[in-house]
């Protein structure tokens, strides 16, 4: 089974940020030391309508449209969390709608050797 999930329309203006800096210490013509700062900001809200198609084995393949929301329940005594796409809130288990973070920061050091 596979599901592919779509997003179609997004609301407001959510914004983000990618930068760098670098410095680059030179031991010779030839041979430098590089350090290099990274980060990015980027964080937005849910998408207010996603298309979903789940596809199995053999079967034709199933599409739903509706709003993402990530359901937990517990199912023969197994915590179960996942991805659904309703037109509706569920309603059983408890559910919310997602929050994306892809902000991070990396620092990176290297050596560089010019031929």
């Amino acid at each position: 089974m596979s599901l592919n999930i779509t997003g179609s329309e997004r609301s407001g203006a959510d914004i983000g940020f990618h930068g760098s800096l670098g410095l680059e210490y030179k031991f010779s013509p030839k041979i430098g030391f590089i350090v290099e700062a990274v980060g990015r900001y980027a964080k937005f809200k849910n998408f207010e309508s996603v298309m979903a198609t789940v596809e199995t084995a053999g079967g034709t393949p199933a599409t739903t449209e509706g709003v993402l929301y990530i359901f937990s329940d517990t199912i023969d005594s197994q915590e179960l969390t996942m991805f659904t796409v309703s037109a509706t809130p569920p309603t059983e288990g408890t559910y919310r709608e997602p929050k994306f973070d892809l902000s991070g920061f990396s620092l990176q050091a290297g050596i560089r050797i010019h031929f």
